[in-house]
């Protein structure tokens, strides 16, 4: 084992001193040689014929979330297939939330070219698959190389995320597909899946059950959750302290506080000024138990909003600029999106404040 780490390590080095394009050259040779025999494909294809399905997830969780709906549909299309995902490793609660399929994974540290993980890999899923779907939206060179040396006959991924012969049939979504779930659906459905029935989501039991007995032990039967971290980070102490004050009156109190991850003292400080409950630390699949037991989440482009968008419930969410028509769905009467403007900090205030406002008036 150590040998082949070593072995590894060398090879990187090597690759890193010959430079991007000249390493993707060479495993681009690797690539081609392994797959020249095979036949060409037509569409639309056989997806009755497809024995097994081989899709590679981004290594982000928060871009997994926004695969979910793609991977369902074409778990639907390749009706008879057996499908197998690859996950980075604090990704597999959302992987595990699309029913029938296997789940493989990895941790971000062993996302190189090389690694021991990888290199197996690449030995155990040659040949293992009939399609193989890439779904990075640009190049993240491991993953990429793993596509190419599955031989898959249709090894499909967005434009973008790599070139021939690692991937052979490029998805192009219509720029018209501006939220990122509905861009990402652009995969199955042209593969054949055409506009397939919005997919209905549930939660795994046993962190509904951890989540359940949370807010029932404070007294918070049907909660609203305030991303008070996210907050705290963007606006800063003061700030964050005004908005939630400002937003908490509209739920009857009845809110909890998140935070990502756990607060060192000074933050545990700040957070006890407002004696509400605290829920941080928790897991993915803990997360989208909260979620779906809350009836309001006010958020900014985290899993707490992508997840009350998955799951139909009321959410404002706070976005750059740059974000809003990629991570808010337009279509939602549940959602409300807010763009961040740090030159009139006190407008996006009154935003988030009126849209908290609104939602909560709708039974």
């Amino acid at each position: 084992m150590e040998n082949k780490k070593n072995t590894g390590r060398w090879k990187r080095l090597a690759f890193k001193l010959l430079g991007t394009s000249n390493s993707r050259k060479i495993l681009a040779t690797i690539v081609r040689k392994q797959t020249a025999h095979l036949p060409p494909f037509s569409f639309p294809l056989d997806d009755g014929a497809v024995n097994k399905v081989f899709i590679i997830l981004p290594p982000e969780s928060l871009e997994v979330l926004h695969q979910l709906e793609n991977v369902a549909a074409l778990k639907a299309f390749f009706r008879n297939a057996e499908v197998t995902l690859l996950c980075e490793a604090l990704s597999v609660p959302l992987a595990r939330m699309v029913a029938g399929v296997y789940v493989t994974e990895y941790s971000l540290k062993e996302k190189r070219l090389f690694s021991a993980a990888f290199s197996g890999f690449n030995r155990s899923f040659n040949g293992a698959a009939e399609v193989c779907c890439l779904l990075t939206r640009s190049e993240d060179l491991p993953l990429l190389y793993l596509a190419g040396r599955t031989g898959a006959p249709v090894r499909a991924g967005y434009a973008g995320a790599g070139i021939f012969p690692f991937i052979n049939f490029h998805v192009k979504p219509s720029p018209e597909r501006e939220y990122l779930t509905e861009r990402n659906c652009a995969m199955a459905e042209t593969l054949g899946a055409g506009k397939m029935k919005k997919a209905g989501w549930s939660v795994a039991r046993q962190p509904r059950v951890e989540i359940d007995h949370f807010l029932k032990d404070n007294r918070l039967p049907r909660s609203a959750g305030i991303d008070a971290f996210f907050f705290h980070r963007v606006f800063g102490a003061e700030q964050a302290k005004g908005i939630i004050r400002a937003i908490v009156p509209f739920a009857n109190n009845a809110f909890y506080l998140y935070a990502d991850k756990t607060p060192d003292a000074s933050e545990m400080q700040w957070f006890s000024q407002f004696d509400l409950p605290l829920i941080h630390n928790i897991t993915i699949a803990q997360v989208a138990a909260l979620i779906s037991s809350s009836k309001l989440v006010v958020s900014g482009n985290t899993l707490l909003f992508g997840f009350a968008a998955l799951l139909g419930k009321k959410a404002v969410g706070v976005f750059k600029k740059d974000e809003i028509d990629a991570y808010c769905p337009k279509t939602s009467a549940a959602v409300r999106g807010i763009v961040y403007d740090k030159t009139s900090v006190a407008e996006t205030v009154s935003g988030i404040i009126r849209a908290v406002a609104e939602l909560t008036s709708i039974p």
